[in-house]
Formats: structure tokens, sequence, C-alpha cells
């Protein structure tokens, strides 16, 4: 028993890492971070989301599609309680409707490129677009699917409005609301194959009894409407709705020769003049919001607002959600001259030892098949998480089941096998010239009578696939999704306490993913201002 325990409280040692098996069946794989019914009800949050799938998606399934703009059905103001608290002209209106709109759409892309799909990255999509001199959603209500798909290389476009998007503030609660509609067309036949529409609600409720905690709470409220906040919302909409898109049965079967073909071939890059503003609004577009005669028309490839800082914590984020670790990445000098273009983010591998850890404990007694099983799950997990981050950014990224597919087929089945291939080796059975390597450092409950969470700690090297110097960034550390209750008076300490074990649910595990993943891609150098747009 006594040796069991330790094993349950040790990581796996340099020799069990070697043969550490890859591709195992996932825990959750489609309910992780998916929100309950309790969610909810803990969190104050009356959002919703329904998503509708036709037979044709269920059939046959795209594989190869392009996010469109978005639009923004808002003020472009900053609104708080229904009441406009900026009064911005009409080009910084326009500029902030379109910073809104995108924002929600890279974030929707990222999460489909972390599935069975091959995203066209966002920057290809409205370079195709406007040299059609589709410039504005009018215009592009009035272009066929078909006829986008066409123009792009894809077997499906998606489209995308956003409906709400802002803060509330009553005392005791407060936060963000973000709604989002969805909509994915067919590039054959121009049906609607999924559609869909959700709402959010950021929100921290902080209930209390005693006059002086009411006080002390509401002031607390106010600082839940900080922009880390607002970029947690639009995660949690559109996590909820992509997870909500059925999964190809056979992911892991798909051809690596087929892939490499599909992602060959560049958009099309024909001169044929822009559709006429006579030209009827498709239907799919109406279904989304394009093109409304009561709307004004939403101008597209507008500077973007806080493009690389939206999101990323600051040190009073840090400070108000105890949140300790501050890391900074080791980054080439060179690595302008060698940024990436296509990316493959290789398998993670978890350095713990597969038991359920809550304060430096193991609280499951799991034996090693299911603790292996365990592993692959947080570190899958973890990866999945960083490559739809990753695809928000200009990069092109591997599926992740094609990178599995094709390891597997050269017979790369541990994690000693995989580290033994040399990077330029993997690149060329990649077709990458950027490779990504992750180890799960950390993955844990904490829980502290007014305190509770958890954290999630990753190693991430970023190397080059096509040269001997091949070192691009590294980088290390952890995140908190932890939330801390206060109070004075002593019924309120006891209320505060139990309400800080609701935090340890698996939709908060999941929002520590996303924060350690989000905090490591915001730190990747943007060379843009250097370099014309990669392509994927």
């Amino acid at each position: 028993m006594l040796a069991m325990a330790l094993a349950g409280c040790t990581g796996i040692t340099p020799d069990q890492r070697a043969t550490e098996p890859l591709f195992l069946a996932e825990h959750g794989v489609d309910a992780h971070g998916r929100k309950r019914w309790y969610d909810r009800v803990a969190e104050t949050n009356p959002g919703h989301i329904a998503m509708e799938i036709s037979p044709a998606f269920r059939l046959a399934p795209p594989r190869r599609i392009a996010v469109l703009p978005f639009v923004d059905r808002g003020s472009g103001n900053y609104v708080l309680d229904k009441v406009a608290l900026t009064l911005r002209d009409q080009k910084s209106l326009a500029d902030w409707r379109w910073t809104d709109a995108n924002r929600l759409r890279r974030v929707v892309d990222g999460f489909l490129s972390a599935r069975e799909f091959i995203t066209i990255p966002v920057p290809d999509v409205d370079a195709v677009l406007a040299r059609h001199g589709i410039d504005n959603d009018a215009k592009l209500a009035r272009v066929a699917p078909q006829d986008l798909a066409r123009w792009l290389g894809v077997d499906a476009v998606v489209y995308g409005e956003v409906e709400h998007y802002e803060v509330y503030y009553l005392f005791l609660l407060a936060g963000w609301e973000v709604t989002l509609k969805l909509a994915m067309a067919s590039g054959s036949s121009g049906e609607t194959l999924l559609h869909g529409e959700g709402t959010e609600y950021k929100m921290e409720v902080r209930p209390a009894v005693a006059g002086r905690d009411i006080g002390i709470n509401s002031l607390l409220d106010l600082t839940d409407l900080r922009d880390v906040d607002l970029r947690r919302d639009e995660e949690e909409v559109s996590r909820e709705l992509i997870l909500r898109i059925p999964r190809s049965p056979a992911t892991l079967q798909i051809a690596l020769t087929a892939s490499r073909e599909s992602v060959s071939h560049p958009p099309a890059t024909s001169n044929e003049s822009p559709p006429s503003l006579a030209a009827p609004v498709t239907p799919i577009s109406r279904e989304t919001g394009y093109s409304q005669d009561s709307a004004p028309i939403e101008t597209f490839f507008l500077p973007e607002q806080d493009l690389t800082e939206h999101g990323r914590k600051s040190v009073f984020d840090r400070l108000l959600e105890t949140d300790p670790e501050s890391f900074k990445p080791h980054i080439a000098t060179d690595y302008c001259a060698k940024a990436p273009r296509r990316i493959a983010v290789l398998p993670f591998a978890y350095e713990g030892s597969g038991n359920l850890i809550l304060n430096g404990v193991p609280v499951t007694m799991r034996g090693e098949t299911e603790r292996a099983r365990w592993r692959w799950t947080y570190a899958n997990r973890v990866r999945a998480t960083f490559t739809a981050f990753l695809a928000q950014r200009e990069f092109a990224v591997v599926p992740l089941p094609e990178i599995d597919a094709a390891l597997i087929q050269h017979g790369i089945t541990t994690i000693g096998a995989l580290e033994a291939v040399s990077p330029a080796q993997l690149g060329a059975w990649l077709g990458a010239d950027t490779l990504v390597r992750g180890d799960v450092t950390a993955y844990e409950a904490i829980y502290a009578f007014l305190v509770a969470g958890w954290r999630v700690g990753l190693r991430m090297d970023m190397l080059r696939a096509t040269d001997n110097d091949n070192a691009l960034m590294d980088i290390s550390g952890g995140r908190y999704a932890v939330a801390v209750q206060l109070a004075l008076v002593p019924i309120d300490l006891y209320i505060d306490s139990g309400l800080s074990a609701l935090k340890l649910r698996d939709v908060r595990l999941r929002r520590a993913e996303e924060e350690v993943a989000r905090e490591f891609v915001l730190r990747i150098p943007d060379c843009s201002k250097t370099e014309p747009a990669m392509s994927r």
C-alpha cells in the first residue's frame, strides 16, 4: 500500500518517460470544458448554447474550411448596463466594431483548427477577399458560398455575427455578456451544414450578509470588468459552440497524402469582378445577420485595437487573482528571419503520476494502465488547447489527427521514439518548417478554505525543422484559474469557504489550460511589421 501511495505521488522517471505510450484513448474528449447546468447555477450564468447540425454535415463533414469576416451588430462603444460610456467618432466606431468581430472570429478559427479541420489562416482569407473587392458585409452577403469556397480552395465557409458585447455591474454581480451566431455553408451546394447561437456571461457573484462585506464585495466586483475577463468570455462562447460540432468518427485514419495535397494548393487568385450590390443576399448570409437592412454597412480590414495584448495578464491581474507566476520566453535573435509559417505541434508529455492531485497529494489511486491513459489525456488536452491559441495567430497549423496518423505510420508510438527522431526528419514527414514540443509540468487542484482552483504548468520549445541551428524559442511557467472569496464576518467566511469548493469543477480546469496557452502564445513575437503576411 505504501509503494502504491508513493507511486501515486511521484512523477515518472526518465526510463519510464522513454517508454511512455502515445495515442491512448483520451478521457472526456467531447465533454471536457463543456458547461453543465450546475456550472451555470454556480456562476449565475443564464447563458445558453444551441446548435443545429444538418444531415449533410453528418454524412460528409468538410475537411478544409475558411472562417469569413464576422460582423458586429453592437454600437462600437463601451456599453455598461445598456448605456454607452464612450462617445467615439464614426471612424473609431468602425474600427472597434471590426476589432470586436475579429476577436471572436480568431477564437473560433483557433478552436476549429485544434479539431480535425484544416483552416485557412485569417490573413490569407482577408487577402483573397480584398483581391476580389469584398471589403464590407454588404458585398460579402451577395457572394454565393460556392464562389467563396472556390476562391479560397475550401470545402466549406463559416459566417459569424456578434450580437452582444457588453458589460454589467450590479453591486454584488459584475461581468461581461457575449452573444455569437455561427453558420457553416457547403462549398459545393451552398447548403447550410450547421448553424448555432450562444450567449455566455463571464460573471462573478460575491454574496454577503453583513453590511461591511456587502460593501467590500461590491468594490471587488469592479475588478471583474477587466480586459482579461472579456477575453475569457469570448473563449467561453466560442468553445461551447465548437464543442457541439460532431467529430469525424475516424479522425486518426485521415490519409497523410490527402492532407499534404489539401494544403499544397493556395487560395485562388483570379481577378473576377466584385459582385454587384444589386445581387440578392444569399440565404446563408441572411441567417447570420450579414447585410441587414436596418444595420450600417460593416467595413472590413481595419486596424485592430490591442491585437497583441488583448487577454494578456498584467501584474494587476495576477495580484487580484492570486496568480504569482510570471515568465519570460527565450527567443532566438534571428527569430523573425526564420519565422514559422507551418507549425506541427507534436504530442506533449505529462511529468506527473497520472493521479488527480489536490494540494500536492493524490486523491485517486489509479492503476498503472489507467494512470498512463490519464497522463496522455492531461498532456493532449493542453496540446490541443495550445494549438487552438497558436492558430489564432498568423501561422499555419498541421491538424493534430494528421500529425498523430503520420507518426503512427512511421512507428512512433512512445515518447522516447518521438524524441529520438531529428527535427528535420519530423518536419519532412509532417510537411512543417517548425515544430513545437511540450511537457505539462503541473496539473493539479488547489483548495485552501477561501482560495480554490486549478494550476496548469507547461514547458514549450519551438524548433526550426529545416536547419541545424534550430532553436527558435523556449518558455516555461504556469497559470492559475483560482478564485479568492473575501469576508470579515464569520457567517460570510463560512459561506465563502463553501463556495470556494465549487471552484474545483472541470470547466475551471479547462480555463486554466486556456490561461497558460494564451499567455504563451501572446509572447511569441509578431514579425508582421517586418515580413509580408505568412501563408499556411
